[in-house]
C-alpha cells in the first residue's frame, strides 16, 4: 500500500476488531487510519463537517443554525493552531493517520459508502488539522452547563433555593456558582451557594472517602453487589459509538 514506510498488517478477529502489526509507529497509525475509514468513513466525514461548521454543504438550510454556532466557536481554527504547535512525534502520527484514511478511500475506486451516494456527497482528502479540530466538538458535547445553569437559575428564582435543592439532590459542591439577577438596581450581584450547602441530607451524598475511591465515575452493580461496569457517563450515546477499538503491537519476528 502506497504511503507505508515499512510493513503493516491488519488482522480482524471474530468480532471485527482490528489488530495491527507494524514495526514503526507511523505505519501503525497509517493502518489505524485505514481500518477506521473502512468501518466508519461517513461518520468521520460528518463529524469533521460539524467541527468545521460545514454541515450545510451537505444538508442545506436546515443546518445553518448549527453551522453559525460552531463557526462562532471556531473549532476548526483551534484545530489548526493545535496542529501547528504539535511536536514532531504527534505530527508524524497525525500525518500517517490521514494518509491511511486517504489510502482506504482510494482503495474504494469511487465506490463510497451508501450515505455519500444518497446525499450526492463526495469525500475530500483528510488533513491532520481538521481531525484535531474535532476535539473541540467533542468537548462541546460535555458542555452540560450550557443547558443546566440557565435552567437552575430560572427555577431558583421562581421556586426558591430550598425547593431547587430538593429537585437536584445529587449536585455537590463542585457545582458552578450562578448569580442572582433579581436584586435592586445598583446592588452588587450575590453568588448563589452550591446546592450541597443548602441543607441537603448527608445520606444522599457519598462519604468523602468513598467518593474519592470511586473517582467520580459511574458504577453499576450486579445483584450480588459486585461491580460489573465503570464508565464515563458524560458522553452521549450514538451509533457508531465515539470510540474505536483497535490493538497495535510490533510485527512478529520470523
Amino acid at each position: 500500500m502506497q504511503g507505508l514506510e515499512g510493513q503493516a498488517e491488519i488482522i480482524r478477529d471474530r468480532w471485527g476488531i482490528p489488530h495491527i502489526f507494524a514495526d514503526r509507529d507511523e505505519d501503525a497509525y497509517f493502518a489505524l487510519g485505514f481500518a477506521t475509514a473502512q468501518d466508519r468513513l461517513f461518520q468521520m466525514d460528518l463529524t469533521r463537517h460539524v467541527a468545521q461548521a460545514r454541515l450545510s454543504e451537505i444538508f442545506g438550510e436546515r443546518t445553518l443554525k448549527a453551522d453559525r454556532l460552531f463557526h462562532t466557536m471556531d473549532f476548526a481554527g483551534v484545530g489548526r493552531r493545535m496542529a501547528s504547535r504539535a511536536g514532531p512525534e504527534a505530527r508524524a502520527a497525525l500525518d500517517a493517520y490521514c494518509r491511511g484514511v486517504n489510502a482506504a478511500v482510494a482503495s474504494l475506486h469511487g465506490r463510497l459508502p451508501v450515505e455519500f451516494t444518497l446525499l450526492g456527497h463526495d469525500f475530500e482528502p483528510a488533513t491532520p488539522e481538521e481531525f484535531v479540530g474535532v476535539l473541540g466538538y467533542m468537548t462541546w458535547g460535555l458542555n452540560i452547563s450550557w443547558h443546566f445553569d440557565p435552567l437552575y437559575e430560572r427555577l431558583s428564582q421562581r421556586l426558591g433555593e430550598e425547593k431547587v435543592a430538593e429537585l437536584f439532590p445529587g449536585t455537590t459542591e463542585a457545582c458552578p456558582r450562578s448569580t442572582r439577577t433579581h436584586r435592586g438596581a445598583g446592588e452588587p450581584a450575590e453568588p448563589v451557594p452550591a446546592l450541597a450547602r443548602r441543607g441537603e441530607p448527608a445520606g444522599r451524598r457519598p462519604h468523602p472517602a468513598r467518593q474519592q475511591q470511586l473517582g467520580g465515575g459511574a458504577w453499576q452493580r450486579a445483584l450480588r453487589g459486585k461491580p460489573i461496569l465503570a464508565n464515563d457517563a458524560h458522553l452521549g450515546h450514538g451509533l457508531p459509538a465515539i470510540w474505536y477499538q483497535a490493538t497495535s503491537r510490533p510485527a512478529p519476528r520470523t
